[in-house]
């Protein structure tokens, strides 16, 4: 789906409420689309994104996270996303919240401890929905380490990313 998506009639179908398949869903959640999905937002969208992040279905709850970014800073938002992370059983959508929690500077320790605990835990999960993420096990190092030498991560966003790297490494050895 993803090769001949548009993303306002994908923006529009969940505004709408529509349904789509687990096959679509997973299809949307490629970082080749957030870009473009998430410029088909407006700042009334934020609740639909937060009905999205809570669904009982993990492949819709993905497509939440997916489109979250632009509403990071909105009030009340990060204690959300939080509270979110600890209570829901989608690993999927866990790993993927770390990647927008860690963009918060002022994000608490113990917290940082609980999310490398589910790492080290998750970690086959986690790099699953990297693999996904970035469409290609290939692709996970490489960005990680053009993302660390861009220079413009939050220090939090550092420390998980050289997190995932050591992952990387203990479960890919020849990376």
């Amino acid at each position: 789906m993803s090769g001949c998506v548009n993303p306002k009639t994908i923006i529009e179908r969940l505004r709408k409420g529509n349904s789509f398949t687990d096959e679509e869903l997973s299809s949307l959640c490629v970082v080749s689309l957030c870009d473009k999905l998430r410029a088909e937002l407006r700042p009334e969208d934020l609740r639909m994104v937060k009905r999205i992040l809570q669904s009982e279905n993990t492949h819709e709850a993905c497509i939440g996270q997916v489109l979250v970014r632009p509403f990071l800073y909105e009030d009340g938002m990060k204690e959300f996303l939080i509270e979110l992370w600890k209570n829901t059983n989608h690993e999927y959508l866990k790993a993927g919240l770390l990647l927008d929690l860690f963009e918060y500077e002022d994000i608490d320790n113990r917290f940082i401890e609980e999310a490398f605990k589910f790492i080290e835990d998750n970690r086959e999960i986690v790099l699953r929905m990297l693999n996904e993420w970035l469409e290609g096990e290939d692709k996970i190092v490489p960005t990680i380490q053009k993302k660390l030498k861009g220079g413009k991560l939050t220090s939090r966003k550092t420390i998980l990313y050289k997190q995932i790297l050591y992952l990387t490494s203990t479960v890919y050895p020849m990376v």
